[in-house]
Formats: structure tokens, sequence, C-alpha cells
């Protein structure tokens, strides 16, 4: 049965409202994740040192002619320890995708059964009891099941947004190309031109992302099935997913807009100060995990409301 744009955004309301843990461990995972990555960067700079790290750059940028040995000697002595803690760090980065990837799946494995077990009949869409089918250990079951999906999904996703950005640096390439060959107009002509197809690539990647990990979220779906009808939601129903899609923007603009502001007027260095900061950091991820959640919800119910070629 085909939902409208607004019935789906009053599923994904009322699936928020029956699962509203949700909003939790999906802050949680916010939190967890930057922790781990924040910890992954910051290991080279304990295995090596500050200052042995400020020594290297600043010999970098001085004269190469007086700095090249010593550089080269620096650049000997922290070789091995640098190494190891590389390692480590693609080691700690890893647990951080996996960990996103088992949170996703059980994120989203909770909000495709909600979706499914609620009957798509006009008046009853909104009632929050036929939405409610949170706990814990279907959420925990949901991520290890779907664990490998997501890993192999957002893999894939990054590869196309890789894609794009290859696709922006020949566009800068060939605005230099043009610059020296013919002139500043041709190269203001050859951006400009470029711009706005990329523009519009890269509004259609995250829109495809957007339905592509509700998709991969159905019990019956793969990789390549989920992305398949993401892609066929998007061409049938552009303009609904356009309307989520705006939502979320609005919605992100609107707390950057209230936090922003109380962000800096709490601005310091004092210890007072730096907690308030973390506060307002962690209260913004909630709301965010909020609006994160209201739209997910959303797009489940969008896919679901299409049929899927086989």
């Amino acid at each position: 049965m085909t939902v409208s744009a607004l019935q789906c955004l009053g599923r994904g309301l009322a699936s928020l409202r029956a699962n509203w843990p949700l909003v939790l461990l999906q802050w949680l995972q916010q939190v967890v994740v930057t922790l781990l990555t924040v910890a992954g960067a910051l290991v080279p700079v304990v295995a090596v040192g500050p200052a042995r790290l400020r020594e290297v750059l600043e010999l970098g940028l001085a004269d190469p002619e007086a700095a090249g040995e010593p550089l080269l000697a620096l650049i000997a002595q922290i070789a091995a320890p640098l190494a190891v803690s590389l390692v480590a760090t693609l080691v700690v980065w890893t647990l951080a995708f996996l960990l996103f990837c088992w949170f996703q799946g059980g994120f989203y494995g909770v909000l495709v059964t909600a979706e499914r077990q609620a009957p798509r009949l006009p008046g009853a869409g909104r009632d929050p009891g036929l939405f409610r089918t949170f706990s814990l250990p279907a959420y925990a079951g949901w991520g290890a099941r779907y664990l490998r999906r997501y890993f192999w999904f957002w893999n894939l996703y990054g590869v196309v947004l890789l894609g794009v950005a290859l696709l922006g640096a020949l566009m800068l390439l060939g605005a230099a190309a043009g610059f020296g060959r013919w002139g500043e107009q041709a190269a203001v002509a050859i951006g400009c031109g470029g711009s706005l197809p990329l523009v519009v690539v890269l509004l259609l990647v995250i829109l495809w992302g957007l339905l592509a990990a509700a998709a991969v979220g159905r019990e019956e779906a793969t990789v390549r099935t989920a992305s398949r009808h993401a892609l066929t939601v998007l061409a049938r129903r552009p303009l609904a997913v356009l309307l989520i899609a705006a939502l979320g923007l609005a919605g992100g603009v609107l707390l950057s807009a209230l936090f922003l502001p109380m962000s800096l007027l709490t601005g310091g260095t004092g210890t007072e100060a730096i907690a308030v900061q973390a506060a307002l950091m962690l209260a913004q991820a909630l709301a965010g995990a909020v609006l994160t959640t209201f739209l997910a919800a959303s797009c489940v119910a969008l896919v679901a409301s299409e049929p899927q070629r086989r």
C-alpha cells in the first residue's frame, strides 16, 4: 500500500514515540564512536610524544638543506613507535566502525520491525501502541545479525562518496588547466559548469544513502537488493524523499541556531567553561538523536510502502 509523504512522517513520529529508547542508544552510539575515533587519532601522539612531533614539524618547515640530516635522524628514531601506533590506530578505528555497524543493525532492525507490525490503514498509522517493539535483547539481536550487512553497505557508501570527491578533484584540475590555457573566464566557466552537476550528484547520493540504510534493515534484503530498491524509491517518490530530507536539514539548522549562541556565550578555558561546553555538546547530540530517529523511521515507512522488485 503506497503511503503519502505526510503519512510516512506521521508513522515515523509514532514509531519514535513508541520506541523512544532508540534515541538514547543512538546518542550512545554517537558518543562512543566519537570517543573511539578521537582516541585512535591520539595514539600516535602519545606513542611518539608531542615534543618530538613538534620537532619533526618544525624541521620539516625549516630550510631543507639545513634540516636534512637532523630530520632524517629524528624520523629514524620515531619510525618504530610511529609504525606500531599507526597499527594501533587502525585497530581502534576498525573497532569504532564495527560498533557503529552493530548500533546501526539494532537501530534499523527495531524500526523495520515496528513498521512491519503496524497496519497501514487509514487512521491506524499514528497510534504509537501499534509500533511498540523495542527491547534490549531484540536490539542486540538485530545488531549482531545485521552487523556484516551494514559493514558492507557503509563501505559501499564510502566508495560512492569517494567517487564523487574524485569527480570534484577532476573538476578543479580541469578549471586549473583551463585557467592556464585559456584564462580566467575559461576557468570560471569550467568550475561553474561542473559544480552544478556535481552538487546534484552529491544530493542524489545522500538521498540514496538515507533510503538504502533503511532498506538494508529489511529482513529479506541484501546490500545489493537494498541499494537497487532505494534507487527505485528515489525515482518513484522524489518529492517525498526531498520533503523528509528538507525536514532533516531544517531540523539540523534549527539545532545549530539554538546551541551555537549558547556555546559562544559560555566560551572559555576554565574548568567550568569546559564542563559547560561538554554538557552543551552532549545535549545537542541528544537532540540530534531524536531528529535522526524520526527521519530514519520516516524513511523506513517510505521504503516499506513501495513494492520491491525481485
